[in-house]
C-alpha cells in the first residue's frame, strides 16, 4: 500500500513533505482536505493527530504528524537521493537551515499572512500595521541570511537539493505573496519583489520551481486564484 500523506492547499508544511516525496519518486496518495469544509476537525482525521494539523503521513500501521518528523522517516525509509546529508558536517548544516526556518522565518512571515488573507473578508490590515511592519524587519534580516548563503551557490547546502532547500522554500513563496498582496501594499513595507531585491534567491526560486514534480504539488487553490 502506498503511503498516504493528508495535506491542505497552501499548506507550506505540507508542500515539502509532498516535494520531497516527488523527488525521490516516491508512490505516495494524496489526500487533499478542505480546511474550511471542517475536514480537519472530522472523527477521522482528529484519530490520526488531535492537534487537527497537516501534514499527516499514514503508511500502514505507521501514522506520524509533523513535517519534519515526516522528513526524516522518508529519508530512513527511501535514502536515495539523500536529502539530509552524506557526511555529519552536511547533515548538522542541513538542520541548521531547518530550524533556523522554524525558530525565525516562521514566525515574522506568520505575522504578515494572517492579516493579509484576513483582510480579503474583514478589509484593511491597518490594525496590524506596527506589528506588521516589525515583522518586516525580522524578515528581512532572514532573507538577508539566505541571500548571502546562496550566493555563488545553486542550493543552501553542498552542491545538491537537500531538505533544507524543500522546507524552506514553500516558506519563501508564501512570504512573496503576501508582501505583494494588494492590502499590504499601503504599508510600505519596503519589499519589492524577491527576485529583483534577492537575486541569489530569486534565482534558487527558479530552480526549484523547474524541478520535476513542483507544478503537481503547486497549491491548487493558489492557481486558481493566479
Amino acid at each position: 500500500m502506498a503511503m498516504e500523506i493528508f495535506w491542505i492547499s497552501g499548506s507550506p508544511y505540507a508542500w515539502s513533505v509532498l516535494l520531497t516525496l516527488e523527488l525521490k519518486k516516491l508512490d505516495y496518495t494524496s489526500r487533499l482536505l478542505v480546511e474550511s469544509q471542517g475536514e480537519l476537525k472530522t472523527p477521522a482525521f482528529l484519530a490520526l493527530n488531535p492537534r487537527g494539523q497537516v501534514p499527516v503521513m499514514r503508511d500502514g500501521d505507521v501514522v506520524l504528524p509533523e513535517s519534519l518528523a515526516i522528513l526524516a522517516y522518508i529519508e530512513r525509509k527511501a535514502p536515495d537521493p539523500p536529502m539530509l546529508g552524506n557526511s555529519a558536517t552536511e547533515t548538522g548544516r542541513i538542520w541548521k537551515f531547518m530550524l533556523d526556518c522554524h525558530n525565525n522565518l516562521i514566525s515574522p512571515v506568520d505575522r504578515l499572512v494572517g492579516p493579509a488573507l484576513e483582510s480579503q473578508f474583514h478589509g484593511g490590515v491597518e490594525e496590524h500595521a506596527d506589528d506588521m511592519r516589525e515583522a518586516a524587519k525580522i524578515a528581512r534580516g532572514e532573507l538577508g541570511n539566505l541571500e548571502a548563503a546562496l550566493t555563488d551557490r545553486d542550493w543552501l547546502v553542498g552542491s545538491e537539493l537537500t531538505a533544507a532547500d524543500m522546507v524552506i522554500f514553500p516558506f519563501i513563496l508564501l512570504f512573496e505573496r503576501a508582501i505583494g498582496h494588494e492590502s499590504v501594499a499601503p504599508l510600505d513595507l519596503g519589499f519589492g519583489p524577491i527576485s529583483e531585491q534577492y537575486p541569489a534567491i530569486g534565482a534558487w526560486m527558479e530552480r526549484i520551481a523547474a524541478l520535476d514534480g513542483f507544478e503537481k504539488t503547486y497549491p491548487p487553490h493558489w492557481r486558481e486564484a493566479a
